[in-house]
């Protein structure tokens, strides 16, 4: 699965993000900077979490599709961004039980 975000908050320039899930890792990142975790590791995480700041569902958003050629090198982590594996991180300070 992949995602490609674009989002624009007035008075701020645009921003541009991307996701993509190769097997069970998760890799999310903007410019040549992001993170990575995996799946499982999220789940056990997220039973532990509270959510200060929920998103409204039924805030009307925009988005666009557009037709696509299938391209298997989308879904491949790009070499040239640096992830952080927040797995490992989470892991060595005992929050996860992996």
């Amino acid at each position: 699965m992949r995602g490609d975000f674009n989002s624009t908050v007035a008075g701020s320039a645009a921003s541009e993000s991307h996701m993509i899930m190769e097997g069970n890792i998760t890799y999310v990142w903007s410019g040549t900077q992001g993170m990575k975790m995996d799946a499982s590791a999220m789940a056990s995480a997220q039973g532990s979490a509270q959510n200060n700041a929920p998103v409204d569902l039924d805030q009307t958003m925009g988005y666009e599709c557009s037709n696509w050629t299938p391209d298997n090198t989308q879904f491949v982590a790009p070499s040239s961004v640096t992830f952080m594996d927040l797995s490992a991180m989470m892991k060595a300070q005992g929050d996860l039980n992996l």
